[in-house]
């Protein structure tokens, strides 16, 4: 449960190319992974659109 909200919510936020790549990588986890493996899938995602974001807000100030 915990994974699937974590993915909804990266989904809406998410842009451009980091949007392609967390998709897929996603669509990967979601038929492959259950429970605690499907929860570890999602914190990647995660860490890459936190650190991506903090990257184009740096890059526009």
């Amino acid at each position: 449960m915990f994974a699937v909200v974590l993915r909804s919510i990266t989904d809406r936020r998410a842009t451009g190319a980091l949007a392609v790549f967390a998709v897929v990588l996603r669509s990967i986890t979601d038929r492959r992974a259950t429970g605690a493996l499907a929860v570890f899938a999602s914190d990647p995602v995660s860490a890459i659109y936190k650190r991506a974001t903090a990257s184009s807000e740096t890059s526009a100030a």
